[in-house]
């Protein structure tokens, strides 16, 4: 059984009138607005705002072209792998910024969200 005693001093024991009396605590505790002087406050400079996650780097874009497969099927845009990669150094530059601009804006292309899918087998004569 649990006791615990009240503003006032006595010991509750009903489990009602705990539960009640930590509810009480806890919101005393928790809630109160913590003292601030707004003269000081106001006189701090605002930072600018901070973005959260860095940016996409170059070497990213680079290494996930290098390991992509060779042999696969274009996806929805229609450039292959092979493609990418022959597209060297040039290549690399114009992914990094579309995906640099993608990532500040947080605006996909509308078009990026289409799936295209081509059954290559035929169904099977019994």
């Amino acid at each position: 059984m649990q006791t615990v005693k009240s503003k006032d001093g006595q010991i509750l024991t009903e489990s009602e009138e705990v539960k009640d009396r930590w509810k009480e605590s806890f919101q005393e505790l928790y809630n109160k607005k913590n003292p601030t002087d707004e003269e000081l406050t106001q006189s701090v400079p605002q930072m600018p705002s901070c973005k959260i996650e860095p940016a996409i780097l170059r070497e990213e874009i680079e290494s996930a072209v290098k390991k992509m497969s060779d042999g696969k099927a274009p996806g929805y845009d229609n450039i292959t792998a092979e493609e990418l990669k022959a597209a060297g150094s040039a290549g690399i530059e114009i992914l990094h910024m579309l995906c640099t601009k993608i990532w500040d804006s947080e605006i996909f292309p509308d078009d990026w969200g289409g799936y295209h899918h081509t059954n290559l087998q035929e169904e099977r004569q019994a």
